[in-house]
């Protein structure tokens, strides 16, 4: 499944810088934001493990 993520270019630019920093891949990195924040709101259980 693919979601297309519209973000402005300085946003763009932040992500850029973030996965330099961890060495992923922008998709591995937003997948790993993505799981972080629903465990936040508790919609699951699970830790995330990056």
């Amino acid at each position: 499944m693919f979601v297309r993520v519209v973000l402005s270019p300085q946003q763009k630019e932040l992500l850029d810088r973030i996965c330099q920093k961890l060495g992923q891949s922008e998709s591995e990195t937003l997948r790993i934001a993505f799981l972080q924040y629903a465990e936040k709101l508790s919609l699951i259980t699970e830790k995330v493990h990056g």
